[in-house]
C-alpha cells in the first residue's frame, strides 16, 4: 500500500525511537518540514496512481534505514526515490489516516530485500541481442520474477564478432534459466566467455528461436504461481478427455483416472456398463536391430501385375498419415506388403494403397502388450478387411471381378510376424559365402494340379484348364465328368433346351444311363474308371428322384428354381434379366432407388419358390444366386468401365486362394480366402535375411536362393534383383503362370546404438564425416532436373537395375575396377574426375544428403560397397574410401588454440595434463613471453619458435584433448618430433632434446603426476623391453621430413595386432600427398583407415591400424645373426 506522511508529535517521537537518537532542537523545524514535504509528495502520487497498487516492506525499509542511521551502509545503495520512501517508512506510524482514508504498512515475505523497483510484466522472460557501436554483439536476457523475490533478472552474454554468435549465446541463456533458473543461466554466463561457437554449431541457428515474451512454465496469467498439479499423467499418446477426472484413450476404449480414490487405475467399461480394472499400458521396448529392405519386380510379357510396399516406420506414417498414435508398440515398427495381382493389377494397386489403412488402426486399438498369436490375428484380420473391400467392390478403378495373392509382414521389436494368402511364401536366409542356408518359413497354397484341389473344384462346379481355373464349361468334359461337375440337379439331366416335365426327366435318365453305367462300360480304360463311372450313374439316379419330387410338388415353382439356378448373375445384364429391372449401369446418383427396386424383385422371385424348400437340394443356392443378383445390380459402376470389368469374367485364375475374385467365391466357392501365418523370434546377435517371394521367384528352389544371394547378405535390393534375375532365367511351369515375379528382402541385423562408449567409438573408427564416391545410373522414372548430370541415357528402370547389379557383383570381385566403371557408366560430372577421384563426392557430413543415401552411406564399413540405392538422382552405387576419425569429429581445427594440452610417455598407460595450469588460456605462437614462463631458467635455444612448435606447442594437443574428453582407458604411447623419435633430432639438436626432457618433467611437476608418469630418454637402439603392445600410438608433426617417416617403423613396433596409430600433421606447402603416406606406412603393417582433410597452414589427421605383426629392426638383426651362427655350427 502506498504510505503518505502526517506531521505530529507521534511521528517525531518515533523517528527518534527507531534511530535511537534525539532531533537536535535546532533541527526539529527544519527536519519536520522536510518530512511534510515528502509526506505530502507521496500523497499527491496517491492520488494519481488510481487503481495501481506498489508494495513496499515497511519491516525490511526500517531495517535498512537503522542501517544507513548507524553508518554500516551507505546512501547510494538505495535509489533516490527508494530513499526517500524507505526514510519516511521509518518515522510513520503504522495507521495514518489522510482525508478519512487508512492506509497500512503491510509485511510482505516475497519481497527482495534490495527492494528495487520492478517494472513490466512478471514471469515473461526475453532474450534478445544487442548490438553495439563498436560492431559487436551481446546477448541480453531479461525476466521480472516475484518468486521467491520480486526481482528483475538482468544477465548479458560475452561480446561477440558475428550476429549468430550471440544468437547462440542467448538461446543457451534462454534454455537453462527456463531448466534451472537465474543460478544456472548465471553459470552458463561464465561458460560462454570460454566458449567458440564453431561453423557446424552456426548452421542451423535462426534468430527466431529466441525466447520472445516466453511465458515461464507454472505461471497462470504471468502473475500468480500455479499450485502443484495433482493430477496423474498416463504414459504415452492419444489421451483425451472423457471427464473432469478421467481421460481416455479413444481407439482402445481405455479408461485413465487422473485424480480421486482410483487415480492412477486403468480402466474398461464392462458389458454391465460398470468399470473394470484392467493392467497399465505396455511399456514399449528399443531393440538393438538394423533393419533394412528392398524391393524389386520383373515382368516377363504383357503389364505390371505385382505391387510391393515397405513402411520402415509405422509409427511415423500412423501419426502423419492417419493421426494414429502408437506409442505402445516396440521397436522398431516396420510394416512390409506384397500383392500379386490375378487377372490383371487393379486389385493389387489397390490393396498397395489402402493396407495400411487397415492395419494401423487395429494396431492401435491395443495399448497392452501383443501377443504373437495377437499380432497373427492384426494381420488376418487385414486380410479380411481387404477382401471385404475388394468384393464389395471399390468403385471403377478396381473391378470384384480382379483379384490377387497377399503376403504381410509385421515387424515390432524382435518379432517378425507374416501372414499369406495365394501364390506366394516367405524363406529365411541365414549366414553368409559358403555358409548361407534356407528355412522355409511359409510355403504357398497348394497348386491347381492336386488331386484335392481337383476334387473340391469338381463338387463347386470348376474346372482347370492350360494351368488356369475356370466354371464349368460342359463343352469340354466327357460325360461323366460333366455329371460329377454339374452345379445342380437340373443340369445333371436335362439340357438348357429341353423342358421340366416327368415324362422328359425318364427320357433323358435312360440316355445318359445307357452312356455312364458301369456295367455297360468295356475296355482296360473304362476298367480303370469304373469307380467314376459308378458316381456318376449313382447321382444320375439321385438327380432323377429329386427331380421328380419337386414336379410333384409344383411344377411352376420347379420351373422358377431351374430359371434361378442358370441365371449368370456375375454379369449385369444377366443379374438384370433374373430380376426383371434395367440392365444400364448404375452410378452413385441414381443407385439407392435400384437397389431398392432390386430388393423388392428378389423377395418376390424367393417368394414363388419357397415351395420347392424342403424337396429341392439346391433350394439355399437359389436363395444365395438371389442375393448375388441383387449386390451385382446394386453396385455403382460406369457405363465406360462395365465392360472392361466383365471382361475379367471369360479370364482364368492361377491360383486357388487369393484375395477378391467375386465371380469363383459366390454362390460356390472355387477360389478360398484362407490366410495362413507364421511368426520368427529375432536374436539382437543374429545377422539375417527373410525373402518375401510372389509369382515366379515363390518357384525358385530354397538352393538357388542361398546360392544367389550369398555375398550379399547386408544388401537387401541387390538380393531381390537376383531373385528375379534367376526367375526370368528359369523355365515357365505353364504358357500363362507366373507372367511376372516380384520380391521383397527384409535384412535384420544388430545395429549397435547400444554401445555408445568412447572406447568403442574409437574402435570402430565410427564418425559422422565420412569420404565416399559413387557410380550414378539415371532412369526414366526420375523427372526432375539435374545440374550434375554428366548424361542422361533415357534408360528404362528394370534396364537400370539390371545394369546397377552387374556393376555392383564386378566391383565385389574386383573392386580396383571401380574407377574404369564409373568413368563407363556413371552419369554424375563426377565420373569425369581424373584418376582415383573419378566419382568422388568429397567429404559429407551426416545428414548432408538425402535420407536414404544418408542413412545407407553411414552404415557402410571402410572399403565397402553398399546396395543399390534408389535416390533422387537415380540409382546409386556408393564406395566408403575413409571415415574422419570418430574423436576428432565437430572439432574445427582452423580455431584450434596453439597450445592446449599435451601427451607424453607415461610409462605404460597414457595420462593428460594441460602444458600450464590455465588450461583453456589459448597461447598464440606470436605470445613468446607467456610461452618462455614455462620454460626452465636455463634452458637455451636459439629459435624459441621452433621448439615450442617441435615440443609442446604442437598439433598433438588438441588430439590429446580429444582422446580425454572421450575418456580412452587403452594402454597408449606418444611419438613425436624431438620425443619418441630422438634419433632423428638428437643428434643435430643436442641441446633442444635436452630442453624437451625437462619440459616433460616440467609438465610431470606442475601436474602433480610424480609417481604416475616417467619421463626418460628414450633412444631406439636401447631396445626398451616395455615398448610393445601398446593399443593406441600418437604421432605429431613429423610429416613434413621425409625423415619422417621413420615413424611408422616405430608404431608399428610398438602397437599390438589390431592397434591403432593417430597422427597429426600441419600442412606446410608442399607436404607429403596421402598416396606417399599410405604407402609408407603399409610397408610397415599399417593400413589407412580414416582421416581428416586439411588445407596449407591447417591439421591434417590420419588414423591407421596395424594389420599384421612387423619385426622390429633390432629383432630382426638378432635373429639374422642367430642364423649366421646356425650355420656356421
Amino acid at each position: 500500500m502506498m504510505i503518505s506522511a502526517i506531521a505530529s508529535r507521534s511521528v517525531l517521537a518515533r523517528a527518534e525511537a527507531v534511530n535511537g537518537k534525539r532531533y537536535p532542537s535546532t533541527d526539529r523545524s527544519s527536519s519536520l518540514e522536510d518530512d511534510f514535504r515528502k509526506g505530502r509528495s507521496l500523497c499527491r502520487k496517491i492520488e494519481q496512481m488510481e487503481a495501481k497498487v506498489e508494495v513496499f516492506d515497511a519491516e525490511v525499509l526500517a531495517e535498512r534505514l537503522a542501517l544507513l542511521g548507524s553508518g554500516r551502509i551507505h546512501t547510494p545503495m538505495l535509489k533516490p526515490g527508494q530513499a526517500a520512501v524507505a526514510a519516511h517508512t521509518q518515522i510513520l506510524p503504522t495507521t495514518i489516516s489522510r482525508h478519512g482514508a487508512s492506509f497500512k504498512c503491510v509485511p510482505m515475505a516475497n519481497i527482495h530485500p534490495a527492494c528495487k523497483p520492478v517494472s513490466g510484466d512478471f514471469h515473461v522472460l526475453n532474450v534478445v541481442v544487442k548490438e553495439h557501436v563498436t560492431k559487436s554483439f551481446n546477448a541480453l536476457l531479461t525476466c521480472n520474477i516475484k518468486v521467491p523475490y520480486m526481482k528483475a533478472v538482468n544477465l548479458e552474454g560475452p561480446p561477440r564478432a558475428n550476429r549468430k554468435e550471440a544468437v547462440k549465446d542467448g538461446m543457451e541463456l534462454g534454455k537453462k534459466f527456463l531448466a534451472e533458473g537465474e543460478a544456472g543461466a548465471r553459470s552458463v554466463c561464465l561458460k560462454l566467455k570460454k566458449t567458440r561457437w564453431t561453423p557446424q554449431q552456426l548452421s542451423a541457428v535462426d534468430e527466431k528461436d529466441l525466447y520472445t515474451n516466453h511465458p515461464l512454465p507454472g505461471f497462470r496469467d504471468n502473475q500468480e504461481l500455479l499450485s502443484k498439479e495433482e493430477a496423474l499423467v498416463p504414459p504415452g499418446e492419444g489421451w483425451m478427455r472423457h471427464s473432469p477426472t478421467m481421460l481416455v484413450h479413444p481407439q482402445s476404449q481405455v479408461f485413465f483416472f487422473q485424480t480421486g480414490e482410483k487415480a492412477g487405475s486403468y480402466v474398461r467399461r464392462g458389458t454391465s456398463a460398470e468399470w473394470q480394472d484392467i493392467d497399465p499400458p505396455h511399456t514399449p521396448q528399443e531393440y538393438d536391430l538394423l533393419v533394412r529392405a528392398g524391393s524389386a519386380s520383373s515382368s516377363r510379357r504383357g503389364a505390371k501385375l505385382d505391387r510391393a510396399v515397405i513402411l520402415n516406420d509405422v509409427t511415423k506414417i500412423a501419426r502423419l498419415a492417419l493421426k494414429l498414435p502408437l506409442s505402445f508398440v516396440d521397436r522398431p515398427a516396420s510394416a512390409f506388403a506384397l500383392f500379386y495381382g490375378v487377372r490383371n493389377a487393379d486389385a493389387a494397386q489397390w490393396c498397395a494403397e489402402n493396407f495400411h489403412k487397415k492395419l494401423l488402426p487395429r494396431l492401435a486399438e491395443k495399448i497392452h502388450v501383443f501377443t504373437t498369436e495377437d499380432l497373427q490375428g492384426v494381420l488376418e484380420a487385414t486380410l479380411r478387411d481387404l477382401d471385404g473391400e475388394l468384393l464389395s467392390g471399390p468403385g471403377s478403378a478396381c473391378s470384384p471381378y480382379s483379384g490377387c495373392s497377399a503376403l504381410l509382414a509385421l515387424l515390432l521389436g524382435n518379432r517378425l510376424v507374416m501372414s499369406g494368402v495365394g501364390d506366394c511364401r516367405v524363406v529365411l536366409l541365414e549366414g553368409e559365402g559358403k555358409a548361407a542356408s534356407a528355412t522355409p518359413l511359409l510355403e504357398k497354397a497348394a497348386g491347381l494340379e492336386e488331386s484335392e484341389e481337383q476334387q473340391r473344384f469338381w463338387k463347386a462346379g470348376g474346372m482347370v484348364s492350360n494351368g488356369l481355373l475356370y466354371h464349368q464349361q460342359p463343352e469340354q468334359l466327357d460325360d461323366v465328368h460333366r455329371i460329377l461337375s454339374a452345379p445342380n440337379v437340373f443340369d445333371v439331366l436335362l439340357a438348357d433346351s429341353e423342358e421340366i416335365d416327368e415324362k422328359q426327366v425318364k427320357a433323358a435318365y435312360r440316355r445318359w444311363a445307357l452312356r455312364v453305367h458301369p456295367d455297360k462300360q468295356t475296355g482296360a480304360e473304362c476298367d480303370a474308371d469304373r469307380r467314376a463311372f459308378g458316381l456318376a450313374f449313382a447321382r444320375l439316379e439321385e438327380s432323377r428322384e429329386k427331380l421328380e419330387a419337386m414336379i410333384a410338388e409344383d411344377v411352376e415353382s420347379c420351373r422358377e428354381l431351374r430359371r434361378v439356378l442358370r441365371a449368370e448373375v456375375a454379369t449385369r445384364a444377366g443379374a438384370a434379366a433374373l430380376l426383371g429391372v434395367d440392365k444400364a449401369a448404375a452410378t452413385d446418383s441414381i443407385i439407392e432407388e435400384v437397389a431398392k427396386e432390386a430388393e423388392r424383385a428378389a423377395k418376390e422371385l424367393k417368394r414363388k419358390i419357397s415351395k420347392m424348400e424342403v424337396v429341392a437340394p439346391d433350394f439355399r443356392q437359389a436363395e444365395a444366386i438371389c442375393d448375388e443378383a441383387v449386390k451385382t445390380v446394386s453396385r455403382p459402376m460406369a457405363a465406360e468401365a462395365l465392360p472392361r470389368s466383365e471382361a475379367l469374367l471369360r479370364e482364368g485364375a492361377q491360383s486357388s486362394r487369393a484375395l477378391g475374385l467375386r465371380d469363383l467365391r459366390f454362390p460356390r466357392p472355387l477360389v478360398l480366402m484362407e490366410p495362413k501365418s507364421v511368426s520368427y523370434m529375432l536374436s539382437t546377435n543374429a545377422s539375417v535375411r527373410f525373402a518375401l517371394l510372389c509369382g515366379a521367384t515363390a518357384s525358385l528352389s530354397d538352393e538357388s536362393l542361398t546360392r544367389a544371394a550369398a555375398a550379399h547378405s547386408r544388401r537387401p535390393k541387390a538380393s531381390v534383383l537376383v531373385f528375379n534375375a534367376l526367375s526370368d532365367a528359369s523355365t515357365p511351369s505353364s504358357p500363362v503362370a507366373n507372367a511376372s515375379s516380384a520380391s521383397v528382402c527384409i535384412s535384420v541385423r544388430r545395429s549397435g546404438k547400444a554401445e555408445t562408449s568412447a572406447a568403442k567409438r574409437q574402435k570402430t573408427g565410427s564418425s559422422d564425416t565420412v569420404r565416399v564416391r559413387h557410380i550414378l545410373l539415371r532412369h526414366q522414372q526420375v523427372r526432375q532436373a539435374d545440374p550434375m548430370l554428366r548424361r542422361d541415357p533415357g534408360r528404362a528402370l528394370p534396364d537400370a537395375e539390371e545394369l546397377a547389379l552387374k556393376t555392383l557383383e564386378t566391383l565385389l570381385k574386383t573392386p580396383n575396377q571401380f574407377p574404369k566403371l564409373c568413368r563407363e557408366l556413371s552419369d554424375c560430372q563426377s565420373g569425369d574426375q581424373p584418376g582415383q577421384l573419378c566419382g568422388d563426392l568429397g567429404w559429407l557430413v551426416k545428414g548432408q544428403t538425402e535420407a536414404v543415401l544418408d542413412e545407407a552411406v553411414f552404415a557402410l564399413n571402410v572399403n565397402e560397397f553398399s546396395d543399390v540405392l534408389a535416390g533422387s538422382r537415380g540409382l546409386h552405387i556408393i564406395h566408403l574410401r575413409v571415415v574422419a576419425l570418430a574423436f576428432m569429429n565437430g572439432f574445427d581445427f582452423s580455431e584450434m588454440p596453439v597450445a592446449v594440452h599435451r601427451a607424453t610417455v607415461a610409462g605404460r598407460d597414457l595420462q593428460f595434463w594441460a602444458a600450464a595450469r590455465q588450461a583453456d588460456l589459448p597461447l598464440e605462437m606470436e605470445e613468446v613471453s607467456e610461452v618462455s614462463k614455462l620454460l626452465p631458467e636455463d634452458f637455451n635455444d636459439d629459435n624459441i619458435l621452433n621448439s615450442m612448435c617441435a615440443c609442446i606447442f604442437d598439433t598433438v594437443p588438441a588430439l590429446c584433448w580429444r582422446l580425454s574428453r572421450e575418456a580412452f582407458a587403452g594402454k597408449a604411447l606418444e611419438l613425436g618430433s624431438g620425443m619418441g623419435l630422438p634419433g632423428l633430432r638428437s643428434s643435430a639438436h643436442p641441446i633442444r632434446f635436452q630442453g624437451v626432457l625437462r619440459l616433460l618433467q616440467l609438465n610431470v611437476d606442475l601436474n602433480g603426476l610424480q609417481g604416475r608418469a616417467e619421463v626418460k630418454e628414450l633412444r631406439w637402439e636401447d631396445r626398451p623391453v616395455w615398448l610393445t603392445g601398446f593399443d593406441l600410438v600418437i604421432g605429431s608433426d613429423i610429416l613434413y621430413e621425409i625423415a619422417g617417416f621413420q615413424l611408422f617403423e616405430a608404431a608399428s613396433c610398438a602397437l599390438r595386432p589390431g592397434g591403432r596409430l593417430v597422427l597429426a600433421n600441419t600442412i606446410r606447402g608442399a607436404s607429403v600427398g596421402v598416396a606417399a603416406i599410405q604407402q609408407h606406412a603399409a610397408s610397415a603393417g599399417l593400413c589407412l583407415i580414416g582421416c581428416v582433410d586439411a588445407a596449407v597452414g591447417e591439421v591434417a589427421v590420419f588414423e591407421f591400424q596395424k594389420l599384421d605383426p612387423v619385426v622390429p629392426s633390432w629383432e630382426h638383426s638378432s635373429r639374422e645373426a642367430k642364423h649366421a651362427d646356425c650355420r656356421r655350427l
